[in-house]
């Protein structure tokens, strides 16, 4: 009797396991830079704004978790292929189709609503973002480089609907210097893709036909360079305090770090999990928080 309920249990956790891995909670990470404007508008510790912020930050883990599940059942024949993608949940069986589209249902509901609740700007830009998603996952992933910029000007979404959220405009650099490194994350993430695919053979994405190491490394060079570029003009003309300057150290060591552990680690086929494995990535950015923080808060 005991056994058995043992093995009930264990199929209970097993079926919560499948789910969290359909709407993958590690890639919320990326929905950080929600908090962005907030952060840099010195509004970052007014508690009814933080919470406002808060709830944006579920939409955007809502309705990214139900593209990604959107595009587990668009890849789902190429993932099975993938000798890493075929463990998916969709791709492995272990969630049906029909169970899966429930899910991305249930998301895409629930971040509708609270997006409406929070403003109709927030809700028009949830929309956009997810809109662009599906012709992402249809369309724009097969087209070399667009599917690299769409991927960055998600990201950019993100920073905007924090923007929207609390009417504040944000500076044209921190915009800029957002898309960019963005950018510069996607094409790492192609990059890492090419090396799996040179190690274990059989391309899944049929556009990484058209890349090669090589070339994405001199995409990523000229990327990196206009990051620091834009990111030192911001320190320097739009930033309000004189030491801004300073944050450049650990933003130029974070930039080294990751293009040190792409090229000789081969990671960053998944950012969030790069920043969780590497200590000292982690480090560095702690070291911009903090020194942001001082220089905003305790002037």
């Amino acid at each position: 009797m005991i056994n058995v309920e043992v093995r009930e249990q264990q199929k209970d956790v097993s079926v919560v396991y499948h789910y969290l891995r359909l709407i993958r909670p590690k890639q919320w990470i990326k929905n950080i830079y929600v908090f962005a404007v907030l952060f840099f508008s010195q509004g970052f510790f007014d508690l009814h704004n933080l919470l406002l912020n808060v709830v944006l930050f579920i939409c955007f883990c809502c309705i990214s978790s139900s593209v990604y599940v959107l595009n587990d059942i668009s890849d789902i024949e190429r993932d099975r292929n993938h000798p890493k993608k075929k463990y998916r949940p969709l791709a492995s069986g272990a969630i049906s189709k029909t169970k899966a589209l429930f899910v991305m249902i249930l998301l895409l509901i629930i971040a509708f609503v609270l997006a409406g609740l929070l403003d109709l700007g927030v809700l028009f830009v949830i929309g956009f973002y997810f809109l662009l998603n599906i012709a992402y996952s249809f369309w724009f992933k097969h087209y070399v480089l667009v599917d690299c910029f769409i991927i960055a000007i998600g990201f950019m979404l993100r920073l905007i609907s924090g923007s929207v959220l609390f009417n504040i405009q944000p500076s044209s650099w921190i915009i800029l210097c957002t898309f960019l490194l963005s950018l510069f994350l996607a094409l790492n993430k192609r990059r890492s893709e090419l090396v799996s695919v040179d190690q274990q053979s059989g391309i899944t994405r049929t556009n990484l036909m058209h890349y090669s190491v090589p070339l994405i490394d001199n995409l990523i060079t000229t990327v990196s360079s206009a990051t620091f570029i834009s990111y030192c003009i911001y320190t320097l003309s739009a930033s309000k305090h004189e030491y801004a300057v300073l944050t450049i150290i650990p933003v130029l060591y974070g930039i080294f770090r990751y293009q040190y552990l792409v090229v000789m680690k081969n990671y960053g086929g998944s950012v969030e999990e790069t920043l969780l494995k590497d200590k000292t990535l982690l480090f560095s950015i702690a070291v911009w928080i903090v020194m942001n923080l001082v220089m905003l808060y305790l002037e």
